[in-house]
């Protein structure tokens, strides 16, 4: 080789060797700046990346991973990270754990963990497993905080829940304004029956004892539709004089005929307790919620307490509670001897649609209906409670003494005509009955099954018909239809509207209508004879004047 030869091989070498070395400079110099924007990408990122050894310990976690959860890697190196799982979730954790092992890659897996210090995380991870020489030797993972979505989430979930639960309660309540309607009606003849065998058998007869026991049982009846009738109704408070006592014994009675014989129901009822205007029908219920509640807490024999008393609170004990104002209340005090509850469960006891009870045992409105008779009243409500030792709740009641009451006229001084009345019903025993009251006491009763068949009736016998006792709801024509009817024939005679739905907060709306007076069903003799005469007398004195 001569000396032109060996010299071009050795530029050529040269040269490679240059190449070869620009390139492996070139190669580290991007392999560096690849690792560069690696650190960067993992240092910086929002989402936590981590890695994952065989025995579930965290072994590498980029600065995310602590600002999410709080735990730095010495945290993860004290146990598995398994024991920050949440309990919802660490079974579906430690299953997709498994298949991890096995080979798989498990995307968007979501997950709840507790935060280092307090509250919970959520989210939604990414893993894969890594191989080396044939065999998984740990998981990598990426995860995203879904907190704020799954929040969002929960709240549309509940809000869809509660939406769901007032249209249930809806339909139920629709249907128990049509039961108690129609047990209205069944209860208006037994009552009517029960008081024209009273009076026709004489105080002497034996049967009476029986009488006045279904008599008694007739009335229970008619308080429990008042039950339903406010449970079906969306209506404002329908004040009246009440005697809290007689609410507390009557409400008892129910409580004892829902409950468990090995439960004791025990009242106490103070003395001389004056009346207060209230709304009965929306206490009784009140106090009956608070009677189930104590039920449910008793898991076997215990004792339920219900009783009353009047107290004065002062200033101090009122600054004390955010409702609470000085002066007299009549206390209602419903204690059990159950399990308890817990402070964190004390703080949500009175929300809508929270509830302990297993899944449909319960829905949550209970106490929250309590609360707001309270509030409806003008007072307040307390519970007082410890796991294992019972619960107590107050319910205070501000002392606005009601008007003395009326004396109802005794029965012996029944009042009665010989006019020609009309009863216009759709339940032929409320027919029966109203007619066997109405003849009672000297009237000529025709009779109307609906509001067509009165008023080709009405037209018979037009001059004859001194008064129209007629039912609000029946097929075709109603108690609304029949009055419209007859003013515009021209005709002014009179029309009490008897119906066995809730007339209290309607009673002003029906007298605006042009109803000369409104009974509500079960009516009895003394009541509806009463305000036929009542009304009677008013129509002939406008005619005199």
């Amino acid at each position: 080789m001569n000396a032109l030869t060996f010299a071009s091989v050795l530029v050529l070498l040269l040269a490679a060797g240059w190449l070869v070395w620009g390139i492996r400079r070139r190669s580290d110099e991007d392999l560096r700046r690849s690792e560069a924007r690696y650190r960067l990408l993992y240092t910086d990122a929002a989402d936590s990346i981590f890695t994952v050894s065989l025995d579930g310990h965290i072994t590498a976690a980029n600065p995310a991973t602590e600002r999410l959860g709080g735990y730095t890697m010495e945290d993860w190196r004290k146990g598995p990270f398994l024991r920050v799982i949440l309990p919802e979730s660490r079974e579906a954790v430690g299953d997709v754990y498994r298949r991890l092992l096995a080979g798989e890659v498990v995307t968007e897996f979501e997950y709840g963990m507790r935060k280092k210090h307090g509250g919970e995380l959520y989210l939604s991870a990414s893993f894969r497993p890594v191989w080396k020489n044939g065999r998984v030797v740990q998981v990598e993972g990426i995860a995203r905080d879904i907190t704020a979505r799954r929040r969002e989430e929960r709240a549309r979930r509940a809000l869809e829940e509660q939406v769901r639960q007032m249209q249930k309660m809806e339909a139920v309540g629709t249907l128990a304004g049509g039961i108690a309607h129609d047990f209205n009606n069944l209860l208006t003849g037994i009552l009517g029956g029960v008081q024209l065998a009273q009076i026709e058998l004489g105080d002497r007869s034996p049967v009476q004892e029986h009488l006045q026991q279904i008599e008694e049982a007739a009335e229970r009846a008619a308080e429990l539709t008042q039950q339903l009738l406010s449970l079906s109704r969306r209506r404002p408070l329908e004040r009246g004089p009440t005697d809290v006592n007689e609410v507390l014994r009557r409400t008892a009675r129910l409580l004892r005929r829902s409950i468990r014989e090995t439960i004791e129901v025990r009242v106490r009822a103070a003395d001389e307790l004056p009346l207060i205007e209230s709304d009965a029908g929306q206490l009784g219920q009140a106090i009956l919620n608070l009677g189930i509640n104590a039920r449910d807490a008793i898991a076997d024999a215990g004792t339920i307490h219900l009783e009353t008393e009047l107290v004065e609170v002062d200033e101090a004990y009122a600054a004390t509670r955010p409702r609470a104002r000085p002066g007299r209340y009549v206390c209602v005090t419903v204690s059990d001897s159950g399990a308890g509850m817990t402070p964190e469960i004390q703080q949500h006891a009175f929300e809508p649609f929270y509830t302990t009870k297993p899944e449909g045992q319960g829905t949550g409105l209970g106490l929250s209906m309590v609360y707001g008779c309270a509030r409806d009243h003008g007072g307040w409500v307390n519970v007082y409670s410890e796991p294992g030792h019972g619960s107590t709740f107050r319910l205070y009641l501000p002392l606005v003494e009601a008007p003395e009451e009326r004396v109802s006229p005794a029965s012996d001084a029944l009042p009665g005509g010989h006019e020609t009345l009309l009863l216009v019903d759709d339940t032929e025993g409320v027919l029966v009955i109203g007619r066997r009251l109405l003849e009672r006491c000297g009237y000529r009763v025709l009779l109307a099954s609906n509001g067509e068949e009165a008023l080709k009736t009405f037209e018979g016998a037009a001059s004859e018909i001194a008064l129209v006792v007629s039912d609000l709801v029946m097929p075709r024509c109603g108690g609304r239809d029949v009055l419209r009817a007859l003013r515009q024939r021209g005709s002014e005679v009179p029309v009490i509207l008897t119906t066995g739905y809730a007339i209290n907060s309607h009673r002003e709306e029906f007298e605006r209508e042009g109803f000369a007076a409104v009974v509500a069903k079960p009516f009895d003799l003394h009541n509806l004879a009463w305000v036929v005469r009542r009304v009677l007398d008013e129509r002939e004195q406008e005619r005199k004047a």
